[in-house]
């Protein structure tokens, strides 16, 4: 290789490196801005608990904790009847009805534990002074938290 090629290859070199610690600067920078935001799209709930006082935020997630443990048993079973149900479209034998019972019974699944959360959740908040969970309330009622930005719950939606 001659000392031209060399200079050129290093040029183009400096010039990617220069152009990937910029990008790497800006996610950070960005990410740095609302240290509340750890994901694109921030669950209402925890985003909700960031709100409270320490001892309550540390309650609520506490019933967040117990009540995701109580609705993993319920999730893992409907997870597996949507496999099962999906599954069955290539069997020879399909049976519509079998697969809509399936999905069917997977969502209540999913619904109940979906309530069983919320319902902690409204009883958690019983035990908070009228004006935190006021405060509370409204930010649940916001929807998401997406890159520092409320999403409404429509908006949230794929």
């Amino acid at each position: 290789m001659t000392g031209r090629w060399i200079r050129i290859a290093l040029a183009v070199s400096l010039a990617v490196n220069v152009f990937l610690i910029g990008a790497g600067a800006t996610v950070i920078a960005r990410n740095a801005q609302d240290p509340l935001v750890r994901s694109p799209s921030r669950p209402a709930l925890r985003a909700a608990a960031a709100g409270l006082a320490p001892k309550d935020r540390d309650a609520l997630m506490a019933v967040l904790h117990a009540q995701g443990r109580g609705a993993k048993h319920a999730s893992r079973e409907a997870r597996a009847l949507r496999a099962e149900a999906w599954g069955s479209l290539g069997a020879t034998s399909f049976d519509p009805t079998a697969a809509k019972a399936k999905l069917a019974r997977a969502r209540a699944l999913n619904h109940a534990a979906r309530g069983a959360v919320e319902n902690g959740v409204i009883d958690f908040a019983a035990t908070l002074p009228a004006g935190e969970r006021a405060a509370l309330g409204e930010a649940l009622g916001r929807g998401r938290v997406r890159r520092g930005q409320v999403v409404s719950p429509r908006e949230a939606a794929p």
